[in-house]
Order: structure tokens, then sequence, then C-alpha cells
């Protein structure tokens, strides 16, 4: 299944973000996702935009085995080099 996701963050981070998410569900309800996710805004004083890339499995209602990083290349403005992994 593949999904469209908005999110906001606050705190360190202020930003809006729109995710591409690709998911497979299990008959017992356990799923795996991958996503693409841009987010604009800025941290700390620094504003731009940046890719992630992420995805994990769902079992039980929790994320386990979760990657995440920002895609290289991918910092516009003052974000312009950010580098780094997320979870």
């Amino acid at each position: 299944m593949k999904t469209d996701v908005k999110r906001s963050f606050q705190g360190d981070i202020k930003a809006e973000s729109t995710a591409v998410l690709l998911m497979c569900l299990a008959d017992n309800g356990s799923a795996g996702y991958v996503a693409t996710e841009r987010v604009v805004g800025r941290i700390g004083s620094r504003s731009g935009s940046f890719v992630i890339q992420h995805g994990g499995a769902v079992e039980a209602g929790s994320v386990t085995d979760s990657f995440g990083y920002v895609v290289p290349g991918s910092g516009t403005g003052e974000l312009q080099g950010l580098r780094g992994h997320c979870g």
C-alpha cells in the first residue's frame, strides 16, 4: 500500500514535512515500511529543507528495527551539507 503523510515538528526542529510511504501488511497485523520524506523549516537558527529516507518494521503497534538517514546532498539554504542518521 502507498500513502502520503504530512507532519509538523516543534522544538529544536520547527518544520513541516511530506512523506511517501510504502507499506506491506502481514495477516497477523505486523508490517514493514520504507519512506522518503522532504522536511522544510528550521533546525535551531538555520532554515532550509532536506530529505530523509527511513523505514522499519511494525509489530504489536510498535516500530522496531528502524533506520533513517539524511539523503546526502539534499540540504538547501542554510541546511546545505546537513548529514546524519535518525531514528
